[in-house]
């Protein structure tokens, strides 16, 4: 067999491979994925308040204050699942939460999200919410 056959049957193997990895991973392990986006503005200006639940706005949250929102996870399939909390973007460094947890079948749990701006500014960024078997 000469090399170019070699290596093209070689690039089919790890396309092959990888496919089947990411199938398995996608339809096995992640049941569903949620996301929100958040805000927060540190800045000082001004109070605010914010009952949407369509986002976490923790909107004027001065700095070295706290400000917390719940939210709340449920669990409609019939076993456990476990649940993995991941934040993108700028707000990351500023929130708090319990992460990596279970929730029994048919159950719900309220989680906490804490924000303790610790610099002035706005910022924003999505939280997912992982769902796994």
């Amino acid at each position: 067999m000469n090399s170019k056959k070699f290596f093209l049957l070689l690039a089919i193997i790890v396309l092959f491979s990888i496919s089947l990895v990411s199938l398995y991973y996608n339809f096995f392990i992640i049941l569903k994925v949620e996301s929100v986006p958040v805000f927060l503005n540190s800045s000082g200006d001004g109070a605010s308040f914010d009952t949407s639940n369509e986002m976490l706005n923790f909107a004027s949250v001065p700095v070295g204050a706290t400000a917390r929102k719940t939210i709340n996870l449920t669990n409609s399939y019939g076993f456990p699942v476990s649940v993995l909390i991941r934040v993108e973007g700028l707000v990351v460094k500023f929130l708090e939460f319990e992460n990596n947890f279970r929730i029994e079948d048919n159950s719900s749990k309220e989680i906490e999200i804490i924000a303790r701006p610790t610099e002035s500014g706005f910022y924003e960024g999505v939280l997912i919410v992982y769902f796994k078997r």
